[in-house]
């Protein structure tokens, strides 16, 4: 079974776990997960991870795109093998409205 991460994306856009929370390997050296999936609470939510991190094609300039209705997961999205090590960045936006808002939450790859 691979090693996933599992990330939450709350109503406001904020994501747990994320920054030293989210260690994640590009090999899944000592049991560090190299996959993640997204998982959306009462809102839709709108993940944007870029291509250098992620192994994904881009659609929005340098990264990749993709909608998550609410109450919904994601697709299982690995990590580059080449990833940069280091605390990686990425988007998430809820969508507008009461309680709706955007996050740039990270994840910190390690070889």
């Amino acid at each position: 079974m691979p090693n996933v991460q599992q990330f939450n994306i709350n109503a406001q856009g904020g994501v747990t776990p994320e920054g030293n929370g989210a260690l994640m390997s590009r090999t899944n050296a000592n049991n560090q997960p190299n996959q993640g999936q997204w998982h959306t609470a009462n809102k839709i939510a709108t993940v944007k991870l870029p291509s250098a991190v992620w192994n994904v094609t881009p659609n929005d300039g340098s990264a990749y795109a993709f909608t998550i209705q609410a109450n919904s997961s994601s697709a299982i999205i690995s990590l580059q093998t080449n990833a940069p090590l280091g605390p990686q960045i990425y988007e998430v936006e809820t969508a507008p409205g009461v309680g709706g808002g955007n996050s740039s939450p990270s994840v910190v790859v390690e070889p």
